[in-house]
């Protein structure tokens, strides 16, 4: 449910950069769902950052119940659509090789 703090008051809908955080709290959700422990690999001095973010805006009311889905190949919500680009970061935030410990996590998401 959208909250308070998210509303721009003079139109009463979720503010366009809320919508970001939504795609951000999907994406942490599907990788620990997909058994990549986010709070290690951020202690590992690693990390998966998103280096591109399109979204498809529906307007969002105060009050309005949503679902976040999330996949590997894309997503298609009803409040939004929205197609990102990640990339592994080594501890030095350098674009590296996802690696195979958590990779093998998302082998069945390959075409």
């Amino acid at each position: 449910m959208s909250r308070f703090h998210e509303i721009e008051l003079k139109f009463g809908v979720v503010n366009n950069a809320v919508y970001a955080n939504y795609c951000q709290h999907g994406r942490h959700e599907f990788m620990e769902s997909n058994g990549v422990n986010c709070e290690e690999v951020s202690c590992s001095g690693e990390a998966l950052a998103v280096s591109d973010l399109t979204i498809k805006f529906i307007s969002l009311y105060s009050g309005c119940k949503f679902v976040v889905k999330t996949g590997i190949t894309g997503t298609s919500v009803a409040i939004l659509e929205a197609k990102g680009t990640a990339v592994w970061l080594d501890n030095k935030y350098r674009p590296t090789r996802i690696p195979s410990h958590i990779r093998c996590n998302f082998t069945h998401f390959q075409r």
